[in-house]
């Protein structure tokens, strides 16, 4: 009996990153940053700084695609201008013979909710940049509304834009978390169930300034349940975000991450710090999901401008749970047989202040009206390119979505690929049965309750 719980020690141990991940990324980005629906009273309106139907001031003259048309391999230099420099240098990787790329909406409009119009115009000019580019005053809503590209804060308010931008409030998703070499599945992976959700910032509860509970102090909530594999199964997690996580580096609050170990049968309380470490020994890290998915003031943040992407950002597929044959290319890495949008968006440039940091440095571009992160380029310790990621999402108000409730408006996460160029090795995250809920109060409270991990075991 000792030798087996040894043995299950060791296990768990091996597998502390990856529960750390589950839990940071599979349940913080599920959804939380929000918005929510609230009474008719309020128009829908759009979150961009410009307005959007406007061509940017730098705008290529014409594509050489429309709405529409479908892009094959042999016709894949009409994309070239419109991926990301890096993205296109390794090409090979993320489309292929027999894709079929489907050309969409240019410029598509995704309108915010009214508790989200409420919010913006009630809290607007509260915000402020503090010590180390740390977040003072702010309750919800996008806290920099307009920013001057010539101020050289710039970069970090777009940070703090794409740290609380446009999302569900709460929601959950099954997910499929696999490593690749080359086209080959490796056995390295795990699948199961996040949720993730508010518990401060949010509309619904404008009324309290947005908090849920009476003197909360966590910012939000969430978790994940294991079912596989074999070995994995039943390991449940919980973790949780607080509001003084955004304050400078030295007076910041670290998330709390307690994991349920069923050949145990305890609840392990296990640091939260972890988010550079890779996830199972895979080329992923848990700051990468999203693109973005650290600590603002770990970093230093430059604005490096404007420009137009292709982007699969209201995706077609129909990947895991739904179906086990979406087509991903040779690779594993591809999205080519998806729809893909002319998006305006924004270039960001962060370098960790952490000099022990696996990167130097990192490129982000996010999306200019919903702030959501589309593409991201990793660079290692010397400055050489690493990693290349990108996500998918789709939109919350599309008739044929799984379970949908109206007037979310949101995006929510589809798939994710961490492609290392040098190796070709990578992951991909499938999770395109995100979707929104809406629990009461008593649900909330007990869904984020430390005991229920145990309870009944």
């Amino acid at each position: 009996m000792r030798r087996r719980t040894a043995e299950a020690v060791v296990s768990w141990m091996k597998l502390i990153p990856a529960l750390v991940a589950a839990v940071l990324v599979l349940a913080f980005l599920a959804l939380p940053t929000g918005t929510t629906a609230q009474s008719a009273a309020e128009p829908e309106e759009t979150e961009t700084n410009a307005p959007n139907a406007a061509e940017p001031e730098d705008a290529l003259p014409g594509p050489p695609f429309k709405p529409g048309d479908v892009i094959t391999f042999d016709k894949l230099d009409a994309l070239k201008n419109y991926i990301p420099e890096p993205f296109w240098e390794f090409r090979d990787m993320f489309f292929f013979e027999g894709m079929q790329l489907e050309i969409g909406e240019f410029y598509k409009d995704y309108p915010v909710s009214e508790g989200r119009v409420a919010a913006n115009a009630k809290y607007r000019g509260q915000p402020q940049l503090g010590r180390d580019h740390s977040l003072l005053n702010f309750t919800m809503g996008r806290p920099f509304p307009e920013i001057d590209p010539a101020d050289p804060n710039a970069g970090a308010m777009h940070a703090w834009n794409h740290r609380y931008k446009h999302d569900a409030l709460e929601g959950r998703a099954n997910f499929k978390f696999t490593y690749w070499d080359n086209g080959e599945r490796l056995p390295l992976g795990f699948e199961g169930t996040g949720w993730g959700m508010r518990l401060a910032n949010r509309p619904d509860y404008i009324e309290r300034d947005g908090d849920i509970f009476d003197q909360e102090k966590r910012m939000g909530a969430g978790g994940a349940d294991i079912s596989g594999p074999p070995d994995y199964r039943g390991i449940k997690v919980l973790g949780y975000a607080y509001k003084d996580g955004d304050l400078p580096r030295d007076e910041a609050r670290d998330v709390d991450v307690w994991v349920y170990i069923p050949d145990l049968r305890r609840v392990r309380r296990i640091s939260g710090a972890r988010r550079t470490d890779p996830i199972a020994g895979t080329d992923m890290t848990p700051e990468d999901q999203g693109g973005f998915a650290g600590v603002v003031t770990h970093f230093t943040w430059k604005y490096l401008g404007e420009t137009e992407v292709l982007t699969p950002l209201d995706s077609s597929l129909k990947g895991y749970p739904f179906s086990k044959e979406e087509n991903f290319g040779p690779t594993g890495f591809s999205f080519a047989n998806d729809t893909w949008q002319l998006r305006k968006a924004i270039v960001l440039e962060m370098k960790p202040k952490a000099k022990r940091h696996p990167y130097k440095r990192k490129l982000l571009w996010l999306d200019k009206e919903t702030y959501t992160g589309l593409y991201s380029a990793a660079y290692d310790r010397r400055g050489e390119l690493w990693k290349l990621i990108y996500m998918n999402y789709h939109w919350s108000e599309r008739e044929d979505q799984h379970k949908r409730i109206e007037g979310i408006n949101s995006l929510l996460p589809g798939g994710i690929i961490v492609a290392n160029i040098r190796t070709g090795t990578g992951v991909r995250i499938e999770s395109y049965d995100a979707r929104p809920t809406r629990l009461r109060r008593g649900r909330i409270r007990k869904q984020t309750d430390i005991g229920r991990l145990a309870k009944g075991r």
